[in-house]
């Protein structure tokens, strides 16, 4: 049997990347996450029902030759992703399901490697490592390349929205705020002159 990467193998491979298990070929993940991981290797023909294994929070199945090709595809993972194609999309949208999240209205992923950084540089996003993550941009550009392999939902922590209003409003205050600021310092330094 000849293995061969189509994008819905490209897709597993992304989402098994930073949330594989140690044994045999799996996930540990949400609920949500397993199961799509497993329909999807069922589907495909990687996983046999009878050899599954359910534990806490994880989900795993032994198939020594995918297990070799998978690692075999992540060494080569900048060349073999780096052309926006289906299987670039579908692998990045693994990654995503399995560590991405957006937060008001920026794509993440909790977990990457220069790897994936790579990957999407050389796709033409803008990546920012801040408070753990890898941001993503433009956000609306990227989850638009990953919608049609999505397979996991995800919560969007976003803020309410702003008002032009209340935007002026904002800037107002901080103008104020800076101009008083500017006051204080040419007071303290008329003060210091006429001690001299």
């Amino acid at each position: 049997m000849k293995i061969k990467l189509t994008p819905e193998v490209s897709y597993l491979i992304g989402l098994w990347k930073h949330c594989r298990t140690r044994e045999g070929i799996g996930i540990v993940g949400s609920e949500d996450m397993r199961t799509t991981f497993l329909s999807r290797a069922m589907t495909l023909g990687v996983a046999d029902a009878s050899k599954v294994r359910w534990e806490a929070g994880s989900v795993y199945f032994f198939h020594s030759a995918y297990r070799t090709f998978f690692d075999e595809v992540l060494k080569g993972e900048v060349e073999r992703f780096s052309h926006a194609n289906d299987y670039a999309a579908a692998f990045l949208a693994g990654l995503f399901d399995g560590n991405g999240g957006v937060e008001e209205g920026k794509a993440y992923l909790s977990k990457w490697d220069k790897n994936d950084e790579m990957v999407l540089l050389r796709l033409n996003y803008m990546t920012t490592k801040l408070g753990g993550r890898l941001w993503i941009g433009p956000a609306d550009v990227f989850l638009k390349f990953i919608k049609n392999w999505r397979g996991v939902e995800r919560a969007n922590v976003r803020n309410r929205e702003t008002t032009r209003d209340e935007w002026m409003k904002k800037r107002a205050a901080r103008a104020a705020h800076e101009r008083e600021k500017e006051k204080k310092e040419i007071t303290k330094e008329k003060v210091e002159e006429k001690k001299d």
